[in-house]
């Protein structure tokens, strides 16, 4: 699980990296508006998708921890 959290902590940099080109692209006149905000509104809900399972995998961590320090 700690593995998992680690590849989505990059993947939220990787998305976050992609919202900043895409605000830099939008400033630059390569996207429309209503093209940008789809593409901005996808991207921010992965990073939203992405930071819910963290919380989940990080609360099942927790748990465990929880369980093993009961069952000492």
């Amino acid at each position: 699980m700690k593995n998992e959290i680690l590849i989505l902590e990059k993947k939220i940099k990787d998305i976050n990296k992609r919202i900043d080109k895409l605000y830099e692209d939008k400033y630059n006149g390569l996207f429309e508006d209503e093209d940008f905000t789809k593409l901005y509104s996808k991207q921010t809900e992965m990073r939203k998708d992405t930071t819910e399972r963290i919380k989940c995998l990080q609360k099942q961590i927790e748990n465990e921890d929880s369980s093993v320090d009961i069952n000492k």
